[in-house]
């Protein structure tokens, strides 16, 4: 569908309004799809309807998450997240709002503790199943790396040991190399890879709800602050008759 009319972008027009204007007001044949104004707008490919504004936005977070994150093209270019195809449109995968990063956190922080092969995989299939943002979660399974990965497992195998009441071996390198001995300490190291897996969810997500809602309310708190200025320097416009 092609629009009609090209829009004029005002002083006060939304990007939309703007992006329209900008492409269509100055060429009549050079008008645009609501699709391809959306896209000029911003919205992005992924979420192309913009939310009715409900109040003030945690910026601080957002704006430091966004600039961490890597390009979305470059998550979609992994040969373990190509696989999903067409579940991968869902715009809630991209959203950043409050629930979608602690959700996505949770879950980056437990795939960590899983198998170190197809942990971006097992990451991306946790994101799209609970809907939450898929960068984030796919991006922090590299917390584990070949660096990080010897004391993190030997760190859950001793409180497996310690739970299951067995002797916890120390950090021989030939004893941990030797594949013959994989099988008598894989029960402990299962279970505290799940008990990490679940602590350190846990404290990200909470961690995350705590940032983003102290920002909210030091938002709303700046604005109060900026209203209740501009209200007092406003010269009362009453006249007594």
């Amino acid at each position: 569908m092609v629009l009609s009319q090209p829009l004029r972008a005002g002083a006060g027009g939304t990007k939309f309004n703007r992006a329209v204007g900008a492409t269509a007001g100055s060429d009549p044949d050079s008008r645009q799809t609501p699709a391809a104004c959306f896209r000029r707008a911003g919205a992005g490919v992924y979420s192309p309807r913009r939310r009715p504004y409900t109040g003030p936005r945690p910026d601080t977070v957002r704006r430091w998450l966004k600039g961490i994150l890597p390009d979305p093209h470059v998550i979609l270019e992994s040969r373990w997240i190509r696989v999903f195809g067409s579940l991968l449109q869902d715009p809630n995968l991209w959203h950043l709002n409050r629930r979608s990063a602690s959700g996505a956190v949770a879950v980056g922080l437990f795939m960590m503790y899983m198998p170190p092969f197809g942990q971006v995989f097992m990451a991306a299939a946790a994101a799209i199943k609970l809907r939450v943002n898929l960068p984030i979660a796919a991006s922090l399974v590299w917390l584990s790396n070949p660096l990080t990965i010897p004391p993190m497992f030997y760190l859950a195998y001793v409180i497996g040991a310690l739970l299951t009441g067995q002797p916890v071996r120390t950090f021989e390198p030939e004893f941990w190399l030797d594949w013959h001995n994989w099988l008598g300490v894989l029960g402990p190291l299962m279970l505290g890879c799940i008990i990490c897996a679940c602590c350190v969810a846990a404290i990200g997500y909470f961690t995350v709800q705590w940032l983003w809602r102290r920002s909210l309310l030091r938002e709303i708190r700046r604005r109060r602050e900026r209203y209740a200025a501009a209200r007092d320097s406003t010269p009362s416009s009453s006249r007594r008759i």
